[in-house]
């Protein structure tokens, strides 16, 4: 179900640093939810995300919320 525009906006703003990392790796990157079950922290390296044999670059907001993220760790 497709969310409205500021209720996206709210979760990838989210003060919960998983909810904002997740949303933002849907919204940015199109994850299906089969995808985002079994995404795992060993996926995303390098600056990439390496899923169903591709590798995607992440996108700059992304990877902001991952490493704010880690560094909660």
């Amino acid at each position: 179900m497709p969310l409205a525009s500021a209720q996206l906006r709210d979760a990838i703003n989210s003060a919960n640093p998983a909810r904002a990392a997740l949303t933002a790796i849907v919204a940015f990157h199109g994850l299906r939810s089969g995808q985002l079950r079994k995404l795992q922290l060993t996926d995303i390296h390098d600056g990439r995300l390496h899923l169903d044999q591709r590798t995607i670059p992440l996108a700059q907001p992304v990877r902001g919320r991952l490493s704010h993220l880690a560094g909660l760790r």
